[in-house]
């Protein structure tokens, strides 16, 4: 690090173990490399490699038994601050060759088990006066639900004309509940805050796309693309006629392979 503050560093975690006793968790992980590359006038850049990170949480310790198994995960970001100190614009790519997640209720016995290979992911948000636009773009090789493999998934969403002090306000409420008693229910204050911010976006024509959402196997896919964009200040009465004219835009599409919708339903 020097004086213009620029500079790199990297950071290396030898493979280990960690048990938690409080929670009884067990960790362990292999080869974690953190790389980055900070400079004041240009984005940030990072690369995060992990060989192995696999964790256990039994169902004598919380109402979930819960594991988790990620091998070789690549992360890599270029970001830039904006003026809202939680939202950065930028682009961040990863990569998991292979995810698994298993859980059991210790009240019922109810398992479930998903297994994702081959993900690939692209985080993009732009910055636009005081608007903000995040595009993710995702796509797996295998999706496995408990033991059916229902193929590759394709998920391209992009949430645009987003008003940036209300997401940030609804990321500050986010912060706020993490840091308060999950037995406690929300406080009214951070109730109406988060409608006022959810009020705000709405009212800034918002737009939603799926380009699209599909599974796909051998036999076929099911793909749905979405396109709504709301008009200033929207007002949804259902009693009342006219609901189209709130919509800027609107445009469904659905693809639906018979034999794949069946398998995965069944």
């Amino acid at each position: 690090m020097n004086y213009s503050l620029s500079g790199n560093a990297e950071l290396k975690l030898a493979s280990g173990q960690y048990h938690n006793e409080q929670s009884k968790t067990d960790f362990d992980w292999s080869n974690v490399v953190l790389n980055i590359d900070l400079n004041q006038n240009t984005p940030n850049n990072y690369v995060l490699s992990v060989d192995t990170f696999n964790s256990n949480a039994p169902n004598h310790a919380v109402s979930t038994a819960s594991s988790f198994k990620i091998k070789d995960l690549v992360v890599q970001g270029s970001l830039q601050s904006t003026k809202w100190p939680f939202i950065y614009s930028g682009n961040i790519n990863s990569k998991i060759g292979y995810f698994e997640q298993n859980t059991e209720s210790a009240e019922t016995g109810e398992k479930f088990s998903l297994i994702q290979k081959n993900s690939q992911a692209n985080l993009t948000t732009q910055v636009e006066g005081d608007t903000v636009n995040i595009i993710n773009k995702t796509n797996l090789d295998e999706l496995h639900i408990n033991g059916n493999n229902l193929g590759k998934v394709t998920n391209n969403v992009e949430f645009n004309h987003i008003d940036g002090n209300a997401l940030q306000e609804l990321l500050n409420i986010l912060v706020a509940i993490s840091k308060a008693d999950s037995d406690m229910p929300l406080s009214k204050t951070l109730v109406q805050k988060l409608q006022q911010a959810g009020m705000i976006i709405a009212n800034n024509q918002p737009q939603i796309k799926f380009t699209p959402l599909s599974i796909s196997d051998e036999k076929g896919k099911v793909a749905l693309d979405l396109n709504i964009a709301l008009v200033p200040n929207p007002k949804f009465d259902l009693m009342r006629s006219g609901l189209y004219k709130q919509f800027k835009d609107f445009s469904i599409n659905f693809d639906v392979n018979k034999e794949t919708a069946i398998f995965i339903v069944i």
